[in-house]
């Protein structure tokens, strides 16, 4: 399943700002959940502090640290040395190790969007040629992909649809139970948010990549939690229909497209050699 991609088990989305990094997961019915620890809201409306023990839709975010967000370009920092697609193309590892801790997606398939261009194709070619934060990232990546097992598949969705996303990387003021009370309420779902964060471990690695610097694969290569129980097993053959999934707003049913984004053509590359 590596090479040759079944329908995704998980669809999601993901999304950087320059104050942090969010995304979504939503898994099919052939999804194994692992017992990752994860916050969801209680009916009173506190958080509560548990196993994930059941298919559920996964938020997750992460904040950027000060001397990341100082050395972002700007027009306040044009000498800045992080541009927002090398923040970008981070929050698609977080995205990515958010799907090997909480699901089993060894030897199976995963598609998520981005509305960053240069994301969408770093990801695909696995390389770029530039020596930046970026050759670290993929380098991470492609290490990342290889311990767990699975295929990422990279779509593009255009910025004013990756809303859920958006939010999870700019509301970064909020507690843990306001942001699961603002998506149980603008983007309700037949089963509950669960709210997922990464271990300082993996921040760091990140981190690390994008201040152009390699980690030791033991130090992000982190073991999942055990897989619960299978149940029964969902159709390993992909649908004629395509593999969007349709996704809630107030309401308004939308539908991840299989490309919103122009693609542009590139030529292969190879990464750096670390």
């Amino acid at each position: 399943q590596e090479l040759v991609p079944t329908a995704p088990t998980l669809v999601g989305a993901h999304d950087a700002s320059g104050l942090g990094a969010g995304g979504v997961w939503f898994p099919d019915a052939s999804a194994v959940p692992r017992r990752s620890r994860v916050v969801s809201l209680t009916k009173t409306g506190s958080v509560r502090r548990h196993c994930l023990t059941a298919r559920r839709p996964i938020l997750w975010r992460v904040v950027f640290p000060k001397n990341i967000r100082d050395r972002l370009v700007t027009f306040d920092n044009p000498a800045g040395d992080i541009n927002n697609s090398d923040l970008e193309l981070a929050g698609s590892l977080f995205q990515q190790e958010c799907a090997a801790q909480c699901f089993d997606i060894r030897e199976r398939a995963t598609k998520d969007s981005t509305d960053n261009l240069a994301t969408m194709h770093w990801t695909r070619k696995g390389s770029t040629t530039a020596a930046g934060p970026p050759a670290k990232l993929l380098r991470v990546a492609s290490i990342h992909q290889r311990h767990h097992r699975y295929l990422n598949l990279k779509d593009c969705l255009e910025g004013k649809r990756n809303t859920m996303a958006d939010d999870s990387s700019r509301l970064v003021t909020l507690t843990p139970a306001q942001l699961l009370t603002h998506f149980a309420s603008t983007y309700p779902q037949p089963e509950q948010w669960a709210l997922w964060t990464p271990t300082k471990q993996f921040v760091s690695a990140v981190i690390t990549a994008l201040l152009k610097r390699t980690s030791p694969p033991a130090s992000f290569l982190l073991v999942p939690p055990p897989p619960m129980r299978a149940g029964p097993a969902g159709s390993l053959f992909a649908p004629s229909q395509g593999w969007d999934r349709p996704i809630q707003r107030s309401n308004d049913p939308f539908r991840l497209p299989k490309s919103s984004c122009s693609s542009a053509a590139g030529g292969t590359t190879h990464p750096e050699v670390t």
